[in-house]
């Protein structure tokens, strides 16, 4: 369990801790967490060096405020949860977190953000998207730049969490020698890069790449001094079902919401959802024999406290 809470947490729905992933879709009843989550997403940071200048700041900032915090750590990602108390007004706590973060002093360019505001009374909806043709990083581009908007239109929806597949990433590698021999430093690249990395969160093709590698950097292009590939980020978790490789989308519900109204809307716009033919789209029920694994890769290096 405390693989999957962190698996979750990474995925942007610690809010779910106690309610099982791997249970039933229509559980109702079970225990629920009272409590606000505060993610940063640093790429590129260390646990460690994001436990020290990040997470220990939040965390010092957040004394006080509600029953207890508690935080995990990784290379890029770290999540403050703070748990409400009995009394707490879980929306008022929410509004006290916010003006906590909003004077804590954190390194240039980490913008801590909140989890979205989840209904505890309410089971998720839980859906496994697979595919044998298409590639990891298809498969999970399709879920988070197509299904995931779908979903997060219909009223009602907190937030859609994923988990599985492989995140497509565009990578620079700079070459120190040619990048020493243009006249040109790492920052002129940052600077060169800057623009347009929204536009590189998106799913790349190979025409966007060669348009990447024509930025100029000074003198010269960005192809003359680096090798512009695409890749995939290190998994922050992975999802199997019955043996087999997946994606797994889990629909959040807002507070407040009613449960088997959001689960009727969503099953509605999904019957209607246009995704290629490639890819299977189904939701999870509890069947006998069928088992959704969620686990961290192997020396994820997490920090837990």
């Amino acid at each position: 369990m405390r693989a999957v809470l962190l698996a979750m947490a990474l995925v942007g729905a610690l809010l779910l801790a106690g309610a099982g992933i791997v249970a039933g879709l229509r559980a109702r009843g079970t225990p629920q967490l009272r409590a606000v989550s505060v993610a940063v997403d640093a790429p590129g940071w260390r646990a460690e060096e994001l436990e020290r200048y990040v997470t220990r700041p939040i965390e010092t900032a957040l004394g006080g405020v509600g029953a207890s915090a508690r935080s995990v750590t990784m290379m890029g990602r770290a999540e403050v949860v703070v748990t409400a108390r009995a009394s707490d007004d879980v929306t008022v706590l929410r509004q006290e977190v916010l003006a906590r973060l909003g004077v804590v002093q954190l390194p240039a360019g980490i913008a801590p953000t909140l989890a979205p505001d989840v209904d505890p009374e309410v089971a998720p909806l839980r859906l496994v998207i697979a595919s044998q043709v298409l590639a990891p990083t298809e498969l999970r581009a399709l879920v988070d730049w197509d299904l995931q908007r779908t979903l997060r239109a219909i009223p009602g929806v907190a937030d859609v969490a994923t988990c599985g597949g492989a995140v497509e990433r565009v990578e620079v590698r700079v070459d120190p020698a040619r990048l020493a021999a243009s006249g040109s430093s790492i920052d002129d690249v940052v600077q060169a890069l800057a623009p347009v990395l929204p536009r590189a969160l998106a799913p790349r093709s190979l025409h966007d790449l060669a348009e990447l590698s024509a930025l100029p950097v000074g003198r010269v292009s960005l192809r003359d001094l680096a090798t512009v590939s695409l890749g995939s980020e290190p998994p922050r978790c992975l999802a199997s079902l019955a043996g087999e490789p997946v994606v797994l989308g889990v629909v959040l519900p807002r507070r407040g919401v009613d449960g088997r109204a959001l689960e009727s809307a969503v099953c509605a716009r999904l019957a209607t959802w246009g995704g290629p033919p490639r890819a299977t789209l189904r939701v999870l029920e509890e069947a006998p024999g069928v088992r959704l694994t969620i686990a961290l890769p192997a020396g994820g290096g997490a920090l837990t406290g």
